[in-house]
Parts: C-alpha cells; sequence; structure tokens
C-alpha cells in the first residue's frame, strides 16, 4: 500500500493508529476469550470420543455372537473403526390414517 506524503494523509494514518490502539486491548481480550472456548471444546470433544470408544469396544463380545448366526450376514456387523457402517433401516411411509 502506498502513502501519499501530505498533511492530510497523514492526519488520516494518525486517525487510524489511534483507532487502532484504542480497540486492540478489547480484540486480544476477545482472542483469548475464543482460545478458552476452543480449548474447553476439545477438552469435551476428547471425553465423548473416549467415551465412545468405550462403547463400541464394549459391543465387540456382542458382534461376535451376531456373527455366529447364520440368519445375520457378517457385513452388517462389521467393526466401526473398519470405517463401515451399518445400513440404514427402511421405513415405511404412511398415509394420514396411520396405516
Amino acid at each position: 500500500m502506498a502513502v501519499k506524503l501530505t498533511k492530510n494523509e497523514l492526519k488520516v494514518q494518525k486517525d487510524r493508529l489511534k483507532q487502532f490502539q484504542r480497540y486492540l486491548p478489547t480484540l486480544q481480550l476477545k482472542k483469548q476469550q475464543l482460545q478458552s472456548v476452543v480449548m474447553q471444546v476439545t477438552a469435551q470433544l476428547e471425553k465423548v470420543e473416549a467415551e465412545r470408544l468405550k462403547i463400541v469396544d464394549g459391543l465387540d463380545g456382542w458382534i461376535a455372537v451376531f456373527a455366529e448366526n447364520g440368519s445375520f450376514p457378517a457385513a452388517r456387523f462389521a467393526h466401526p473403526s473398519e470405517g463401515r457402517r451399518l445400513p440404514r433401516p427402511q421405513h415405511r411411509r404412511r398415509d394420514r390414517a396411520g396405516l
């Protein structure tokens, strides 16, 4: 950005500097608050992810039980850590009477 060497431009630059110096502490405080919230949310996310993994690991025994039964296709009960998802259940559409 080229700066003009005039008195008017000098005044504009001084006014911008005063405004920057006035609002900088407020912006720094806001930045600290946002960083604090990000850290809290990150910690909460890690906690929830640990709980999810604990639950998934608890399902391993049940997955093995269902995998032994021939009426359940093995592909449907793949471990979630393998990146496979269970198929979504199909719901029938009902009319207004609920039929």
